[in-house]
């Protein structure tokens, strides 16, 4: 039997008696981790009790459950009065829980792998065992007051984007554990950007996967040798190197094997690249772009856009990922005299505007018949969760999909 009717009573009791500081409870134990209903509904109003910082005891919670639990005071007072808690043992009693509960979503996920196996592939089964296999770790909820003061100390880890301007804006660049977006219209720079940040994080020895679902793999790798290189990528596609340029290109190439830098041409199945990426080690993931995903049928697209949104920022904070998202606009923008976006311009889906902790635009001015030098590129900062916003300038050398700092 995955559950212990005992032991719930125990850590509720521990709890509501006073024996256990509540705030240092609820830090070790999330209310899925009971298996009972109504203990689940108490632990739920402990949890809100705390975040208001009100007291948790026998009559502040039966007054919290008092419109969702029926004869929520006398369950209360039975618990109280059959249920023999050591308040010293609460930790044990946290783990215990914790280990039934883990292997409850064990058993459930490997009915779902046997009730599809015949239809994933054999990557899909692997990385969705790897991952149940995994015991979720307390490390990080044990003490969430002490585990911020050693983030505050610690030297915060960020992957720079090509531009200098922007990552000043972005506290150093893309941040672990953050959904970055990019946006922008066709030939604006987006994959470019991308590839720029993927080149500059395996460079500095970080893994990184970039999703791609729109180009292959041979397209993107061709056009980060040309902004390694310097030869233009139409040149790459026609194959009329010179023998100096086709040594530089067999070089960059033969560096790039080296790094831990991985291009994958991924299904349009949200669960098969989450499967994959939570079996995966990845420092940084691209996903080029949002609106190629595909994920439970039966939805409208904006639900379906907003799922996806959703799993790939739980996909950052979970697994301590730097995420960064391309992301189209609406073809509205064309129709309008201002060109340049705005959050609302973000393509079927207001929740990636919600999700994301940082939302950046690219502008190419010239495009749409401004007088500027057609590399100038401007670079909007539009949402910024943790910093300030603002607009930088950049070159973004389309011949070989490269961005610069924008000097004159």
């Amino acid at each position: 039997m995955l559950y212990d009717e005992d032991l719930e009573r125990a850590v509720i009791c521990a709890v509501i008696e006073g024996g256990v500081d509540a705030r240092e409870a609820v830090n070790l134990v999330a209310s899925k981790h009971f298996y009972l209903v109504r203990h689940r509904m108490i632990w739920d109003a402990v949890c809100e009790l705390v975040e208001r910082g009100e007291p948790v005891d026998p009559v502040t919670l039966a007054t919290a459950l008092k419109s969702k639990m029926r004869d929520a005071a006398n369950y209360l007072g039975e618990l109280l009065m059959s249920t023999v808690a050591a308040p010293q043992n609460f930790a044990h009693y946290a783990e215990e829980l914790r280990v039934l509960a883990w292997k409850r979503e064990v058993a459930r996920g490997l009915r779902e792998v046997l009730s599809t196996l015949e239809d994933e592939s054999p990557v899909t089964v692997s990385a969705r065992l790897k991952s149940l296999a995994e015991f979720p770790s307390t490390e990080k909820s044990e003490n969430r007051y002490a585990d911020f003061l050693k983030w505050l100390e610690s030297e915060r880890e960020s992957y720079p984007t090509p531009v200098d301007d922007l990552n000043f804006l972005l506290n150093g660049g893309l941040m672990r554990g953050q959904m970055v977006v990019v946006a922008g219209r066709p030939g604006h720079g987006k994959t470019a950007f991308a590839l720029g940040c993927a080149h500059i994080a395996a460079d500095a020895g970080k893994r990184v996967t970039y999703h791609t679902y729109e180009m292959s793999a041979r397209e993107l790798i061709g056009r980060l040798v040309a902004s390694m290189t310097g030869v233009p990528y139409r040149y790459l596609v026609a194959s009329s190197l010179t023998a100096e340029e086709w040594e530089l290109v067999s070089a960059a190439t033969e560096e790039l094997s080296r790094k831990p830098l991985a291009f994958r041409e991924s299904d349009i199945d949200l669960e098969e690249f989450l499967a994959y990426e939570c079996s995966t080690g990845s420092d940084l993931v691209i996903v080029d772009y949002i609106q190629m995903m595909r994920a439970e049928s039966g939805k409208s697209r904006n639900e379906e856009l907003a799922h996806i949104s959703r799993a790939l920022k739980r996909l950052a904070i979970e697994r301590d990922k730097a995420v960064l998202v391309l992301s189209q606009l609406n073809r509205a923008i064309e129709a309008r005299n201002e060109k340049r976006p705005v959050l609302a311009d973000l393509r079927d889906c207001g929740s990636i505007e919600q999700d994301a902790d940082a939302v950046i635009f690219l502008v190419r001015p010239a495009l749409f018949g401004e007088a500027h030098d057609p590399e100038f590129t401007e670079v909007y900062l539009s949402k910024h969760r943790n910093g300030p916003t603002g607009k930088v300038n950049a070159r973004f050398i389309a011949s070989r999909y490269a961005f610069q700092d924008w000097t004159r």
